[in-house]
């Protein structure tokens, strides 16, 4: 097989390096190679495998299986309150009442509780039994609904919370070194690129390249 080298092949074969994931090139930023994917299906951009690995929860590659070196960032409460989501703004609304209900109906509840005992007492020892029963009987169902309606609503938000703070998780990813396009491309870039070299240190003439299938050697240099 013979390959015929010229500068406008090689600069085509180079802009067809591009991120598996946006399939744009390095308009962006520079790719990198973070996982043990060959070929060109081993370039990606850091915010656009960042984004993913955001989305789908993941700390490794889909495809080779490599674990990356990751970072995870977890939203705070603080953020929360601060977003301007308007399924979250609804949530804080719902939170905001239910604040609200909690600080008139604490008192009020403890208030209550206080006389209906108070009244049992009184009954009881004017041996009045079963209106004292009643009364305590009362009081009991009404610190219990108050517990629950407590329970439920603060389950609801913290659930509500961790929901929204599992989808604004952010993965950042940790690199000890990376290899670039520029420097670490497939092996035919790399050879084509040495090609271009000679060639453009001997113009006028021709180089063509035999390649073998074990694409080890390049052969028949002319």
């Amino acid at each position: 097989m013979s390959i015929h080298t010229n500068p406008s092949d090689l600069n085509l074969k180079r802009s067809s390096v591009c991120c598996r994931i946006c399939q744009d090139g390095r308009a962006i930023e520079e790719l990198i190679t973070p996982c043990k994917c060959a070929g060109t299906m081993g370039y990606v951009h850091s915010s656009c495998l960042e984004k993913w690995l955001s989305r789908t929860s993941r700390t490794f590659c889909e495809l080779c299986n490599h674990d990356f070196n990751t970072r995870v960032e977890v939203s705070s409460f603080t953020q929360w309150l601060r977003s301007v989501n308007s399924t979250v703004s609804n949530d804080r609304r719902y939170m905001l009442i239910d604040l609200t209900c909690f600080l008139l109906l604490t008192p009020l509840g403890f208030v209550s509780s206080f006389l209906c005992i108070q009244g049992s007492v009184l009954y009881y020892r004017t041996e009045n039994f079963w209106t004292g029963f009643g009364l305590a009987l009362l009081t009991g169902f009404l610190i219990l609904m108050y517990f629950l309606w407590m329970g439920v609503t603060l389950r609801y938000h913290y659930l509500t919370f961790r929901k929204w703070q599992g989808n604004n998780t952010t993965v950042r990813l940790v690199f000890s070194n990376h290899r670039r396009p520029e420097n670490v491309l497939p092996n035919a870039l790399g050879r084509l690129a040495t090609l271009q070299r000679d060639e453009q240190q001997t113009p006028g003439v021709e180089i063509v390249m035999s390649i073998v299938k074990n694409d080890d050697h390049p052969e028949n240099i002319v």
